[in-house]
């Protein structure tokens, strides 16, 4: 079986023949005979041999070290170098060559044996040791995570392709830099006493921030071991850093829509717990205007009573409107919607707005013409721009300064996502109109910014603390959002942002008036209420404007006194929430008795909610709680008169 491929490079003939038979004789296979150096490389170049067997003395300009170190070079081709004196000059200019071994002439077949078959087995373990570091520097180069290695000083000496990737430097291009000079100045302050420990102990893990080349951060953990020599004396520091920005910005974010889930939730229950508090809280405030009402007619004769009743009056209605605020906070109000265009109803109330700004605020508007169409209530575009004006106001206090009022159109993709509210918001349709309030106030601070929509938060004394959280709450019914961009000193700027309609503007239409004079006084009205104090006020406040009254104290009870004498009756005022038969099931028996029996519906809640839903049977009017005496009059002359 063959060895092997050798050539020979010997000028004496003699010797030459000799060492190829011998050669052969041990199975190897001679690919030529060379007697020059000029000879030696033609034969290498052509017939790529495994082993050189290389006379240091031969004819020709170059000798037999300079040869082999040519083929060394070049080829990569080991030598045994044969010579007549190895004296210390001859091997010290041979050490570059790395020969495999020496033969000193004159030797015999068996030490020829041995050298060659020694040289033949440390070629094949210098050909598996690169292999090994070749497979080896693959797997490091192409490791998929980063490695370095650090010196003493904790500078690098060495790394892989993927850190470089991380870091987004060219290769080689960290080699001598210090790691601190790769770290986020907030982990470079303290590294150097964390390599010092790490020196110490041996080990490391810690996560820490680096800085791409475009000055990104990028979060690593990094994992490392300290090699030491057999005296203990530091080597190197060997560094593996797994790069978890992604999925530390994952975990922030599922962070983030956790905490939007749990104040979506939050709106929710406290919605629900609103609408319930609010039913009972206007039941009692109805009592208390009705008695309030009675007690003003029978005082008409006393100015000083009269006045703090109407003191009295007036807390009420302001408390009834702090429970219709609160609801609309909490997305609890429905407006009645249609094809608006939101530069004309801003324009609308543009006298009302400039007349209450003070001398030192000059006011800017910029308004489309046409302007954006929205689904929208004028009622409501009021009360958002009347907030957002308001706080404006407050922004500036005594100051001079400025504020703008600018509508238009924007692309969805346009809406940032920094400080966005409703937190959970997310776009719906490709365009938004855009209503903008900037002002050049005292801007808000940073730490305030998640908080400003919250009920009675403000910064400024004078706030009132619902304005925003009102107009968040309108957004949220309007299927909307706002976001808000302000720092401290430099102003704010609030844009509010709402779906376009899909529908036309429709062409201005006159409501036609009702004629209150063909409304007669007199009849039975059905009054069905199971709040005992409520059912007696509102009775007397029907008894007042010329009815008489018959009382139910639920649905059940309603129907058997209408059915005993359904003609007697001229009209049914009944309460939604009843326990036994609710106001809808009321209405469904009443009406099943008499299809053509006016009734008006009362009830705690925003008439779009308590009208919302599917019904067979619907009211002809509806009075929110609480109402007064004239509030209950004009409903009735509505229905009665139409």
């Amino acid at each position: 079986m063959k060895k092997g491929r050798i050539l020979i490079v010997e000028d004496e003939f003699l010797v030459a023949a000799n060492l190829q038979t011998d050669t052969e004789t041990m199975g190897y296979t001679v690919v030529g005979l060379a007697s020059t150096g000029e000879k030696a490389l033609e034969i290498a170049r052509r017939e790529r041999p495994d082993l050189a067997l290389m006379d240091i003395k031969i004819q020709g300009a170059v000798d037999g070290i300079e040869t082999a170190l040519e083929m060394r070079e070049e080829l990569d081709l080991p030598v045994i170098f044969i010579t007549a004196f190895a004296d210390d000059e001859i091997i010290e200019r041979a050490k570059p060559c790395e020969p495999l071994g020496y033969l000193v002439k004159p030797f015999d077949k068996r030490e020829l044996h041995a050298t060659i078959e020694m040289a033949h087995y440390k070629l094949r373990m210098e050909r598996q040791l690169r292999e090994s570091e070749t497979r080896f520097r693959t797997l490091f180069e192409y490791a998929p995570v980063a490695y370095q290695a650090l010196d003493e000083a904790g500078c690098l000496i060495d790394s892989n392709t993927h850190l470089y990737a991380l870091l987004g430097y060219d290769a080689g291009a960290l080699m001598g830099k210090r790691f601190t000079d790769l770290c986020s100045p907030e982990a470079a302050e303290g590294f150097d006493q964390q390599f010092a420990q790490f020196k110490k102990a041996g080990h490391i893990h810690m996560e820490l921030q680096l800085r791409h080349q475009n000055g990104a951060a990028r979060t690593v953990v990094m994992e490392g071991r300290i090699q030491r020599d057999i005296e203990d004396r530091f080597i190197r520091a060997h560094c593996v850093l797994y790069d978890i920005t992604d999925r530390k910005r994952a975990e922030e974010e599922r962070i983030r829509l956790e905490q939007q889930l749990q104040q979506v939730k939050k709106a929710d229950s406290l919605g629900r717990m609103a609408g319930a508090i609010s039913h009972h809280y206007n039941n009692l405030l109805s009592v208390v205007v009705g008695n309030l009402e009675l007690a003003m007619i029978e005082s008409a004769g006393s100015s000083t009573l009269t006045a703090h009743l109407t003191d009295a009056r007036n807390a009420v209605n302001r408390a009834a409107n702090l429970s219709r605020l609160m609801l609309t906070y909490l997305g609890q109000t429905t407006y009645a919607r249609k094809p608006l265009d939101l530069s004309a109803s801003c324009r609308e109330f543009f006298e009302v707005l400039q007349r209450d700004l003070p001398d030192t605020v000059t006011f800017t508007p910029d308004l489309s013409v046409p302007g954006p169409v929205i689904d929208g209530n004028s009622d409501q575009i009021r009360q958002i721009v009347d907030n957002l004006m308001i706080n404006a106001r407050e922004a500036l206090g005594d100051q001079k300064g400025d504020i703008s009022l600018s509508v238009k159109t924007v692309k969805a993709e346009a809406i940032t996502t920094a400080n966005r509210f409703p937190v959970d918001w997310q776009p719906a349709k490709a365009e938004y109109a855009c209503l903008e309030v900037t002002d050049s106030g005292c801007g808000i601070a940073n730490a305030d910014l998640p908080n400003i929509f919250d009920p009675f938060f403000s910064t400024k004394f004078t706030g009132r603390g619902l304005g925003l959280p009102v107009l968040a709450g309108n957004l949220r019914q309007s299927r909307g959002c706002i976001t808000v961009v302000s720092s401290p000193g430099h102003g704010s700027t609030f844009r509010i942002f709402l779906p376009l309609s899909d529908k036309p503007m429709p062409r201005s239409v006159v409501e036609p008036r009702h004629d209150t004079q063909t409304f007669k006084h007199g009849g039975c009205a059905l009054l069905v209420e199971d709040h005992e104090n409520l059912r007696k006020i509102v009775a007397i406040m029907l008894e007042r404007i010329g009815f008489e009254v018959v009382s139910a104290k639920d649905g059940a009870e309603a129907v058997k006194r209408f059915s005993e004498n359904k003609d007697a009756f001229r009209l049914v005022l009944s309460d939604l929430n009843m326990p036994v038969m609710n106001g809808w099931e009321t209405i469904a028996a009443l009406r099943a008795i008499r299809p053509d029996i006016p009734v008006i519906l009362a009830s705690g809640y925003d008439e779009a909610q308590a009208m919302a839903g599917m019904h067979t049977d619907l009211p002809n009017a509806f009075l929110h709680k609480p109402y007064d005496l004239s509030t209950l009059k004009k409903t009735l002359t509505r229905l009665l008169a139409g």
